[in-house]
Parts: structure tokens; sequence; C-alpha cells
């Protein structure tokens, strides 16, 4: 029987692009092997592959999600270790690509597999055929190429490469390994040198600077018209040949030129160029050399970007040029020199693209996303043709100016066949769905069977509509007992608000519109916390401010591993408005994280039967670059068996990191972690407390940036942000650390801690000395009953409410103070110290209607502001007695 699952994986060769795959998959919390050659320094016999581990810490971007997976891989040697091999499901060798190298490894190490593992090369040009040459059957049926990209972490595209001797289900295994596990898209390619991307994207990397050094043109400009006007990334394309490096280049382009035929037009077009040879010479390789086509000069700690004279190989500062074309036809249809240039290579270029159908691919949309994948394009090469008057048109006609054969996927018209729709990417098939409901900013899909929900603004960004069908939708959902999902059909999940219009109102005064949006938006996220169904929420790309409150609000949420989210609201000076504060102070204390119930470590496994058409829908979604599952609560049966299901169908383990959102470090919302030390004796202290607190406040290396001893009204925030969030809930005599991103050490403030580094973390130290004398409640002593639950956002400090009071002595059932009486209502801030404290215990948190009741000691009632306050009469109460208040709020 096959087996099923991949429990460990062993990666063979640490060098950058080895221990990268080895970061990749121990970022999915699996067990990787890493292994290499015997090294011959003092370092001892791993010594190479020590040191692999260590610039895994320092490499940038960074290969891990977190240092603690570090913990996942396992080191060893191709002598002394080589019985890890067996232990293991998969093998991925990425050593030299030298294919005598490769047999000699494979010999080495085929004697060592286990039954069905699967054996897979990380070679990026040696074809198939040639490196299963000499095997075994047994070893070529499961023998395959999986091409990841650099950096693997963060390049979506795997390539895969299969012939008819894999067995079926092998190839099933090893698919979802790397769409559910490690969050690739599989773009399956014939067994021909290059494969796709690297066949396409280095020809015309070699085309473009050749041409161009032939032409003596500008590499500068050259860049600049790829950039704004093809949308290819930053780098271009003489910034891209610098980032690969030209010695890897020229290995690159001479192994393909070697294993292509003759006719292929590689063979024409990589043209003998002395320049580049002289470059190599001086050791000009690009980034990791002396310099490229561009370096970064430093003279007297300024930073300069230089550009290559061609003419004598020195460099000269970077000199930004206009543009001088508005779009791509206006740029071919010029006269001008750059004009000529890209009219040249564009023909050259999409005739051999095109012309590697069908021998590379018979799928045109494959080699378009491989493009957007691979080689981070914006706009694929073939969707790019559609931005021309006369797209495929205008390649035939510039073929027959220029005397150039047309490929026949041309001659027979099976151009016209293309549904240029498909070149869009969405998480679902919207073929296979059925909208249910929509306006102008979301819809609702049957998929499926499952209810989706998709916001359709620009950015995602949530308006008024947004939440009002999202309402529907939860109403919808309760009626018919299913599920939500909340998935993008974009590359990022939301923008959050729509600060136009937030703006707009703010212009127009227009502030009784505002409040009337943040109140439908905080309705809205309420609804989805206390609705009845579970809401799942499938998070990629972003999810900013409202967006991140949207996932705080979910029950479940399947994150991609780069997710970039927070609540960023502070940096354009504005707070998060949709219950987003309120779900950070919940997850500042431990006690009340939400913890995982069900996982598949062998810790807490359960007998329940999963359903398997929960896990199906948010598989598909996995398959689609997700790697991560957080949880936030679990609120029915169905609920535990989706997410025992989930993590079933991931084959994997769940971590304890992995119930973190893993955030952005750049952004304002990053939620911190708060340790505490000691009992205390008096507290906990909450909103609208008077404390006295000692605070420090350090780098990451214990540099003492700021302390001070303040008292100060807890709730207020007249301290830095993260002091008066980390001090509420603490006991006198208590103290706590906790790490924090740089925002929170210096915004609004007028303590403001002066000379932060918007980059880096501090630490911060807080003892809480005292809260003022009798102003204190203990939860222990309080009983708190609502009369009905309610889907609106809950009170928090600096509320304003108005409410009826009644106070009654539950010995004897006398009421001590009745507002309804003195037919006065109360209006008042949740956290005014003028007021009882236990009022703004009470308030805190409830949502704002019906009636809640707070039984509780007399001293809490005795615990008031510095004003004498219209609500009690204190010498009527005894501090041991129970007495009972009783809150209706009024709208």
């Amino acid at each position: 029987m096959t087996q099923t699952t991949i429990d460990k994986v062993c990666v063979i060769g640490s060098g950058v692009m080895g221990s990268a795959i080895a970061a990749l998959i121990a970022n999915s919390s699996c067990q990787v092997v890493l292994l290499d050659i015997v090294s011959n320094d003092p370092g001892g016999r791993n010594a190479i592959l020590k040191k692999a581990m260590e610039n895994l810490k320092h490499q940038r971007p960074d290969p891990l999600s977190h240092f603690s997976k570090l913990d996942f891989i396992k080191i060893g040697n191709l002598e002394d270790d080589l019985q890890l091999i067996s232990e293991c499901d998969i093998i991925i060798e990425a050593v030299v690509e030298k294919i005598e190298v490769k047999h000699q490894l494979y010999n080495k190490i085929i004697p060592y597999l286990k039954d069905n593992a699967i054996l897979a090369s990380n070679t990026s040009t040696i074809p198939l055929k040639k490196l299963k040459a000499g095997m075994a059957d047994s070893i070529k049926s499961r023998f395959i190429i999986t091409h990841f990209f650099n950096p693997p972490r963060y390049m979506e595209l795997l390539e895969l490469v299969l012939d008819s001797e894999v067995n079926s289900a092998i190839i099933d295994k090893i698919a979802k390994f790397l769409t559910i596990n490690l969050g690739k898209t599989i773009i399956k390619s014939n067994d021909t040198p290059g494969f796709i991307a690297n066949r396409i994207g280095c020809y015309l990397l070699e085309l473009v600077v050749r041409k161009a050094i032939k032409d003596d043109l500008n590499p500068v400009i050259i860049d600049k018209i790829f950039t704004n006007l093809f949308k290819l990334p930053n780098t271009g394309i003489f910034g891209l040949y610098d980032l690969i490096g030209h010695d890897v280049m020229k290995l690159i382009s001479s192994s393909l030129v070697k294993s292509l035929p003759t006719h292929d037009n590689y063979q024409e077009i990589y043209l003998p160029t002395l320049l580049l040879d002289k470059m190599l010479e001086k050791n000009l390789i690009g980034r990791k050399g002396d310099g490229g086509f561009y370096r970064i000069s430093v003279v007297g700690g300024v930073k300069t970007k230089e550009v290559i004279d061609f003419s004598d190989f020195t460099y000269k500062p970077l000199k930004d040029y206009d543009m001088e074309y508005n779009s791509i036809n206006e740029l071919l249809e010029s006269s001008s020199i750059y004009g000529q240039f890209f009219q040249d290579i564009l023909v050259k270029f999409y005739l051999y693209l095109i012309g590697l159908i069908p021998t590379v691919t018979d799928n045109i949309y494959d080699i378009n996303k491989a493009m957007k994948l691979g080689y981070s394009w914006k706009i694929g090469p073939v969707e790019l043709l559609y931005q021309l008057k006369e797209g495929f048109e205008w390649i035939k006609n510039q073929a027959l100016l220029k005397n150039l054969p047309l490929p026949p996927y041309i001659t027979n018209n099976s151009y016209k066949l293309i549904e240029a729709s498909k070149f869009q990417f969405n998480r679902i098939n919207l073929e296979e769905s059925r909208i249910l409901l929509k306006n102008n900013s979301a819809e609702l899909y049957l998929y499926q069977n499952r209810l989706v929900v998709s916001i359709t603004t620009k950015m995602n960004c949530l308006n008024e509509e947004v939440f009002d069908l999202i309402i529907q939708v939860v109403e919808l959902a309760e009626e018919r007992g299913q599920d939500l999902y909340i998935i993008p059909l974009t590359d990022y999940f939301s923008a959050g608000a729509d600060l136009k219009l937030i703006a707009r109102h703010i212009k127009n005064n227009d502030f009784v519109k505002l409040e009337e949006f943040l109140a439908l938006g905080q309705r809205t996220m309420t609804r989805l916390k206390y609705s009845n169904v579970n809401i799942i929420s499938c998070a990629v790309g972003f999810a900013l401010g409202g967006g991140c409150e949207i996932l705080l609000h979910s029950d479940f949420i399947v994150a991609n591993q780069e997710l970039s989210t927070g609540l960023v609201e502070v940096s354009i000076g504005l707070a998060p408005g949709f219950g987003g504060i309120k779900e950070m102070f919940y997850r500042a204390d431990e006690e009340n994280k939400a913890k995982p119930t069900i996982t598949t470590d062998g810790n807490n496994n359960t007998s329940l039967e999963p359903q398997q058409d929960k896990a199906e829908l948010t598989g598909n979604f996995l398959e689609k670059s997700i790697s991560k599952i957080v949880i936030n609560s679990l609120k029915t049966e169905q609920g535990r068996l989706f997410f025992e299901n989930l993590l079933q169908s991931s084959n994997r383990s769940i971590s304890q990191n992995d119930y973190i959102i893993e955030v952005n470090r750049d952004l304002v919302g990053t939620l911190f972690k708060i340790n505490s030390f000691g009992e205390g004796s008096i507290g906990p202290a909450t909103c609208g407390h008077v404390v006295t607190i000692k605070y420090q406040i350090l780098d990451t290396n214990n540099n003492l940036i700021n302390e001070a001893t303040k008292t100060f009204s807890l709730g207020s925030w007249p301290i830095i942000p993260a002091i008066d969030m980390i001090t509420n809930g603490m006991m006198v005599g208590q103290s706590r650390q906790a790490v924090i991103p740089p925002q929170y050490a210096y915004y609004n403030s007028k303590y403001r801690v002066e000379n932060i580094d918007h980059d880096a973390y501090y630490k911060v130290n807080i003892m809480l000395n005292s809260i003022l004398p009798n102003n204190f409640v203990n939860p222990a002593e309080v009983k708190i009953f609502d009369n009905e639950i309610a889907y609106k956002i809950p009170l928090l400090c600096g509320d304003k409410v108005k409410f009826a009071a009644k106070i009654t002595r539950l010995s004897n059932g006398e009421i001590l103070y009745d507002s309804n009486k003195q037919d006065k209502n109360i209006e008042m801030k949740i956290g005014d110290i003028n007021y009882p404290l236990i009022v703004s215990y009470a308030l805190h948190g409830k949502v704002p209607v019906g009636t809640r009741t707070v039984i509780a000691k007399g001293k809490t009632f005795k615990a008031l502001g510095s004003k004498v306050n219209h609500m009690l009469v204190q010498d009527k109460i005894e501090v041991d007695e129970f007495l009972m208040l009783e809150l209706s709020i009024v709208d």
C-alpha cells in the first residue's frame, strides 16, 4: 500500500538554493534532513552545513518564517549520515548543475531509499531523460524534477517535470505536498531544456542585453521602459541580469545552447559579446561581484547607484531619464532608436515564445502564468499582446516584414481560440459557481454547494455596500445552517475601509454619515463574531485595517504565510474603528488567547469523523499558495470537525506558533506578546483606575531608551499606547515585560519617546506600584449577567453611554438608588473615575442594548472617583454586604 502522507523530507545540497528549500519545508512544520559533502575545515565534518544553517538566520529576504523553524532541520553529511535518507518520504537533490555529479550522487543514495520514496531533482536546465539514464525501472517510476524558483519561500511557481514512467500515485502525493504544505502553484512542463519560465526568461535576458550592447544603447532607459510600460519588476532586464549573476547566466545559457537543437533561435541570439566576457574577467558579475551593469558605491557614508560605461568599464552616477513614451503602442510606433530596438526584440521574443507550443507545453495559459509567478511579471507576456492595437496580428505583420518564419500556433489560427478572461487568476472557479446575492461591491457565490462571499471593490476596500451584503449573507448562512467562507478573487484580501469615502465625509463635515458608516462596520464585525455558523476567512497578500478586523472576528483563518496584516490606521492618524482594538486587548491576555483543541501531532487525537466537504473547499484555496492555518474559536461540534479535517488534509502537524497570525513587522497593528511575572496583591487594574507605574523602554540589545514613574488614569492613553495596554489587567506588585513594534513606542502621547527607530522592536518593562486606595474591582467577587445577546459592537473604555441604574441590597430587597424614580438617566464615558468603578467595569464589553445585572460586595461600590457622585449615598453601604446593580442601556 502506497503511503499517502509526507512526514519527512531530505534535501541534498546546502548551497543557497538547497538550504532555502530546506527552510521552506521547515516553515510548513515538516521535518527536514539537510545533507552535504564532508568538510575538511577545522570546524568539523559538518562545517559546511553549520555555516548554511547560520546563513539562514541572516539572509535577506528571510528564508525562515520564524527562527524556531530551524528546529525542524537536522543536518548531516554524505559519508556519516546516509542512513537518515531511509527515514524520508521525499529526497530533493539540489547540487551543482553538472550531470556527472548528479549521477554519482544518485548511485550513492539510491540504496538508502525506502519503498515508494520520491526522488526529485531541482535542476533548472538538465532534461529528465538525461537524469534518469541508467536508473532501474523501480526508481524511474518515482523520479521527477521539482524546479523551485529563487527565493523558494517567496516565489509561488514550481515547475513539475514528469514522464509516462512516473506512477500516478506518486504524482498525486507530490502534488498535494507541494500545493497544500508548501503553498506552490504547480505548472507541468514537458521534458525540454530550461522547461518553461527559464527557457523564455533567459531568452529575453540574453536577447535584450546582447543586442543593447551591440547597438550601444543605455541600460537605464531600457530598464525604465520595461518597468514603466511592460510592468516588469523594478530590476528591469539589466538589473535582473546582475541579480542572477553574469557567471550564473553564462552557465545557464551555455547549458541551454548545448542542449537545444541547432535550429533553435536561442542559438542565434546568444551572440558572442566581448564586453560581457571582459566583465567576467574583471569580476563585474553583478551584485555578488565588484559590480555589474549597476553598482552601489559608498563615499563618505552616502550610497550612490551607478551604471557602467561600456566604453571604458568605469561607473557613472545613474541619471534619471524622462519617459518619452506613454504606452507600448506609442513606443512601437516611434521611429527612435529605442522604438526600433523594442520592435525588433518583441517580434523575436514573441515568435520564440509562441513557437514553444506544443514542444515545451501545449498550454499558452501556463506560459503566461509561468512568467508571472516565476519572474514576477505583473502582466503576463501573452496578456501584454492584448495591450497592442493589433495583438497577434501585429506579430504576424512584423514577421512578414522582417521575413521571419511564423510558428504553427499562428499559421493554423490556434491563437484565435484564446480566451483572455482565463489569464485572470481567481481563487474560486467562477464557471462552477452561481451568484446568490450581489451588489456593486460584493457578491455571494454558491460554489461546490458552499457559501462563498467575495469583495469586488478596488483593492477589496470596505464600504457600506460591502457591510450590508455581509450582514445579509450571515443571516442567509444561519437560515441554511451552512458555514460561510470569505475568499478574495484577487491576490489580496482587503486594503481596509474605503478611505476616500471617509475623507469625503470629513471634507463635507458630514459626521453623521461618518458615524453611521463606523457603526455599520462595527455591527458587521460583531455579526461575524457572534454568528451561529462558522466564519472561515481565507487571506492572502494583505489584510490591512478593516481587512485585518474581518480576520480577527472570524472563527477560522486560512492564511498565506506571506500575508501582511495589521491595524495600520494610526499611520494616517486614525484609530481602528471596527473592533480591532478590542480584539487586540483580548489577544494581549495570555489566558484569553484561543487555544487549539484538536491537533494531528499525536498529542490530542480525536475519534470524531471528519467532514470531507469542508476540507475540500479550503484545500482548493490552500492549493493557491496557502500554507498557514490559524484558529480563533471553535463554536460548534461542526467547527471542531472542520478544523480536525482541515489539519488532516494538510498532512502536517501544527505547532504552537501556527495559531498566531504572522504580521508584517512594518505594520502598526502588529500584535505583541506580553509576559507576566509575580502574582500581585491588589487588582486587577482596569479602565478608569488611577495607577502608578514604573516603566522602562529598552532596545533589543537591552540599552535603556527611556524610563519614568507615572501616575495616570488607565484607558486615557496619556502614556504611550503600549504602556497603557500592557498595564491593563495587572495586579499591584506584579511586573510585565513585552516586545512591541516601534509605532507603539512613540505614537499619540504627551510623553512621546524620541529617537525611535521605526524599523526596530523595543522591550517594555513595567512594575505596577499602586492602584488608588480602595479603587479596585476584584473579578472573583463580581458576577455579571446579561439578559440578551445582541449583534452590536461591545462598549469599550472611552465610549459615551446613556443608561438607567438601580442598586438593590440583596439581604432585604431595599432599593438604595433608582435613576428612573429620579427621572434622570445617567450619561458618562466608560472609565470616568468620577463614577463608581464598578459601573465602568460592568459596562466595559457590554453590547449597547438591553440590561446587565451585576452582583458584588459593597466595597466595590465604594470605589469612587475624586468628585462627589450622585449615584450613591456611601454611608448606606457596608463593605461586606452583597448589592445588585442593574444597568439598562437607553437608546
